[in-house]
């Protein structure tokens, strides 16, 4: 029998469907409209409550990238 403790993927589960998620589908894209229509990555950060990285990489679709 094996002990050592497997770390769950995370990386297999995309979007909201991952445990450690912050946003839904729907305000990823909700989001993309907002820096689309010229909202600044600092206000989106602000408005969504995570990290202007975070807002960088859903922008330029490095995450959430399946939406």
């Amino acid at each position: 029998m094996d002990s050592t403790f497997k770390k769950p993927n995370f990386k297999s589960r995309p979007g909201s469907k991952s445990p450690t998620s912050k946003l839904t589908e729907k305000e990823v894209l909700a989001m993309r409209k907002d820096l689309e229509e010229g909202m600044l990555v600092a206000d989106a950060a602000l408005k969504y409550k995570i990290s202007k990285a975070v807002v960088y990489q859903i922008r330029v679709r490095k995450s959430w990238a399946h939406i």
